[in-house]
């Protein structure tokens, strides 16, 4: 789990933002600022008069402001960098293995990352460290982006990207490419738990184990697995059922006849696994248990629920 960051912001004394604006470039471009500047462990870009360029750092539910960094009243003074820096951040990028795979790494499909001095980018977790080896990028070009991070660059290039949270043909098969599996005969009945979860947990997930156990449905939990091991699990699976959540970006890496069953509690519905079995071709199936309470567990509606698992598994 990942520690939301805090920090005292009352000695910070840099200017406020002076608002927002757009740098004006289509998506999947390669933006680079004579003494742009990057800020936090979300990866804002400033221009050099102070405007937070949008398309290049959205922000996640943005205010009417345009960027919820506009209501800091200053930022910490800037660190000056005489280098060629590139900013590998985006919003949730650093605590979240889908943000990173799907909204960060895609951007590098456009550019080689090791010409640069200096590759802006979190460090917090091993999905962050196996990609940044992957791609090459040597440990001391790394510069680790933190909540109180501010840097002005000589000169600062950052990728506009797609919309949060989409990725399109080409970037899905770039990751893809990146974490190449060993081929295998699809045939793995897979169910993914959240119980080594802090949070979004099924708190009567034990029935469904004894129901899903009929199938010959193996169980697994990722937390401790390495990109390439969720890769090559998810490559070889026949099937997949899981609660919503990041463990299912690995659907990027399922084979083009794997089956999808997505289990939603009603206050956290979102289309991310969708998007992305459409992306693939795969076949998908959802259910929407009722969470009134939004209590951050949830309760799996299992009289609704096991009939249609039990149609999705016949």
């Amino acid at each position: 789990m990942f520690a939301t960051p805090h920090v005292d912001r009352s000695t910070w004394t840099f200017p406020a933002p002076a608002g927002c604006r757009s740098s004006g470039h289509p998506p999947r471009t390669p933006v680079t600022i004579e003494g742009g500047r990057i800020f936090s462990h979300n990866g804002v870009v400033f221009s050099p008069d102070n405007h937070i360029l949008t398309d290049l750092s959205p922000d996640i539910l943005p205010p009417s402001s345009g960027h919820r960094i506009t209501d800091y009243p200053a930022l910490p003074e800037p660190t000056a960098l005489d280098a060629n820096v590139l900013t590998l951040v985006c919003a949730g990028s650093w605590k979240n293995y889908f943000h990173w795979l799907v909204d960060a790494l895609p951007r590098l499909r456009h550019i080689d990352p090791t010409s640069f001095d200096l590759v802006y980018t979190p460090l917090g977790g091993p999905f962050h460290l196996e990609a940044l080896d992957t791609l090459g990028i040597p440990s001391d070009r790394r510069l680790e982006a933190r909540i109180d991070c501010h840097y002005r660059c000589r000169t600062l290039t950052a990728i506009s990207p797609l919309p949060l949270s989409k990725l399109d043909h080409p970037d899905a098969d770039y990751i893809r490419a990146l974490f190449p599996v060993t081929p295998t005969k699809p045939t793995r009945r897979i169910y993914i738990s959240r119980g080594d979860s802090w949070r979004r947990r099924l708190v009567n997930e034990d029935v469904l184990l004894d129901f899903l156990a009929q199938y010959d449905i193996e169980t697994h939990t990722l937390a401790g697995l390495s990109i390439a091991e969720q890769a090559q699990l998810f490559s070889e699976a026949e099937l997949i059922v899981a609660s919503h959540g990041a463990a299912l970006t690995n659907l990027l890496f399922a084979p083009p006849t794997c089956r999808v069953f997505e289990l939603f509690a009603s206050n956290y519905v979102y289309p991310h696994y969708q998007d992305i079995s459409q992306t693939r071709g795969l076949e998908y199936h959802s259910h929407t248990s009722p969470n009134p309470q939004k209590h951050p567990d949830s309760q799996a509606h299992l009289e609704t629920l096991l009939p249609a698992l039990q149609q999705f598994l016949a």
